[in-house]
């Protein structure tokens, strides 16, 4: 099949071509912020628990929590 103006069909090809490539990059970099959303969400939650587990065994005394903290850290 021979097409009337192969310059206009390869440009044509080439711009969907990049816009598919710029498409499946975008997927990438959503995915990507996603799992360090989730990586820090989890990071977070994880120290949360952290602090919610020292207060309890050493009371709501703040001065001993930070302490305890620090001697975490």
């Amino acid at each position: 099949m021979v097409f009337p103006n192969r310059e206009h069909l390869g440009k044509r090809l080439g711009i969907e071509a990049k816009l598919t490539l710029g498409w499946i990059a975008s997927l990438c970099s959503q995915r990507r912020q996603k799992t360090m959303a989730i990586r820090n969400f989890n990071r977070r939650l994880g120290e949360a628990q952290w602090a919610a587990a020292i207060q309890m065994l050493f009371g709501n005394n703040n001065a001993t929590v930070v302490t305890a903290l620090s001697n975490l850290i």
